[in-house]
């Protein structure tokens, strides 16, 4: 192993994205980001870019992305039209009785683009821009009902010869081609290793792969992901608005309340009053630094929390303050009702990790620990994902034994917000009368 030696981490978020490089012992070297989407592979490439002079010493690749996004591909590795976005409505429900989160999306790809050569996921299409290979991401064995089954293929009447065959996380899904390396800088014959669904990899990359541990994934959508044993799991089924699936760590699942997309709310609200261009800073202070009465702007609030639940922010009522104010507490509550479903399933939570564009603004982690009651950690780096496939590739390369074993050594704590008690106080009393 040598000093200069590095992973390329790439994340496909919804609106951005993502490359960092990291060394061998996990820290960070070089990282850079640009607005785009799952097919913009030029930008990926000016993204890239950005970190050329040290992509030749790039000995591992790993990729992650939002999902189930599916992209529909033509048998030349290229997209035919717009992705299905793993938030697109006209998706449909699921079909009673069936598993599958991919389905419903694949469907919906297949109707738009019933010509496609395959329909593959957002990871998966990078990876296989890269390497000319196709597969669909395994995180664990047991995920894999939750991918598709054969029988469920059939109940979808979506072609099953359309899929590409499913490869384990952390596998070797190809190595970057000539032609991939003479556009990026990667060398060619650079492994690139299977990754998967951004959530999972920010559990990696928070270090969330022991019983008890939170994460908080605060991007464009938001979710609580608990990491618990096998022994929880009838619990945690049984738990209303709770999703369980399985954990990319053998013999760990992951218990999810799913949230309002706080971000994309977010977004909407500074939009709506023209702030988009502000400094960060400036909104911070304008929502954060003066504390609510204990009976003051409850109204907007309550109208807040209502309508986040349909993905709607409240009209302009007040000062951009106050409604972004109530907004940003109603997020806050709905967070708390998650965090006290998942206590109800494990009663030990001490704390959560959050991961995502959130974890950059110091008034809203302090505004979360405040309603929480809890400690919010924020790691070294807020954007999980990418430490997350640093995790696979040094585990791909043997650096660590496992994935599992690559993020508990790989994790590090940037800072850690603590609740004020009279804060919490406060929150508390206002909480319980607007749901008493």
């Amino acid at each position: 192993m040598n000093s200069k030696d590095r992973v390329l981490s790439i994340d496909i978020g919804t609106s951005t994205i993502k490359c960092a490089l990291f060394d061998f012992s996990g820290m960070m070297t070089a990282q850079s980001k640009m607005s785009g989407s799952v097919i913009g592979t030029q930008v990926l490439l000016q993204v890239m870019k950005n970190l050329q002079k040290d992509l030749g010493t790039v000995k591992g690749v790993c990729i992650s992305g939002n999902g189930p996004t599916i992209v529909p591909v033509s048998r030349q590795g290229e997209s035919l039209g717009e992705p299905v976005l793993w938030s697109d409505p006209a998706a449909g429900r699921p079909i009673p009785g069936t598993a599958s989160l991919f389905l419903p999306i694949i469907r919906r790809a297949y109707d738009l683009n019933p010509d496609a050569w395959m329909y593959v996921g957002c990871p998966e299409f990078v990876t296989g821009i890269m390497t000319g290979s196709w597969w669909t991401f395994l995180p664990s064995p047991e995920f894999a009902p939750y991918i598709w089954s054969d029988e469920e293929i059939l109940r979808y009447q979506v072609p099953p010869g359309r899929l590409p065959p499913m490869l384990s996380m952390g596998a070797p899904a190809g190595q970057v081609t000539r032609r991939y390396a003479e556009l990026s800088g990667i060398i060619e014959g650079t492994p690139v290793y299977a990754g998967g669904a951004d959530y999972l990899l920010a559990l990696l990359g928070t270090g969330v792969v022991e019983p008890g541990l939170v994460c908080d994934r605060a991007g464009t959508s938001e979710a609580l992901n608990l990491a618990v044993d096998a022994q929880y799991v009838e619990a945690a089924r049984a738990q209303r608005g709770i999703r369980v699936l399985p954990h990319t760590v053998e013999g760990l699942w992951s218990a999810a309340s799913l949230l309002p997309p706080s971000g994309m709310l977010f977004l909407t609200f500074l939009r709506q009053s023209e702030l988009e261009n502000q400094a960060a800073s400036q909104i911070d202070e304008g929502l954060f630094s003066v504390l609510p009465g204990e009976t003051e702007d409850l109204h907007l609030v309550r109208e807040a929390y209502d309508l986040a639940l349909s993905r709607r922010v409240p009209s302009m009522k007040a000062s951009w303050q106050r409604s972004g104010r109530a907004l940003s507490e109603a997020l806050g509550f709905h967070l708390r009702r998650g965090l006290d479903d998942l206590k109800n399933i494990y009663p030990g939570i001490e704390g959560i990790r959050i991961s995502g564009g959130q974890a950059g603004s110091e008034g809203w982690n302090r505004l979360k620990a405040d309603i929480l009651g809890v400690p919010v950690e924020i790691p070294l780096y807020a954007d999980a994902e990418l430490l997350g496939c640093a995790a696979v590739s040094l585990a791909g390369l043997n650096v660590f034994n496992s994935v599992g074993d690559a993020s508990k050594q790989l994790y590090r704590t940037g800072s850690t917000i603590y609740p004020d008690p009279g804060r919490t106080e406060l929150y508390r009393k206002r909480f319980a009368t607007l749901f008493p």
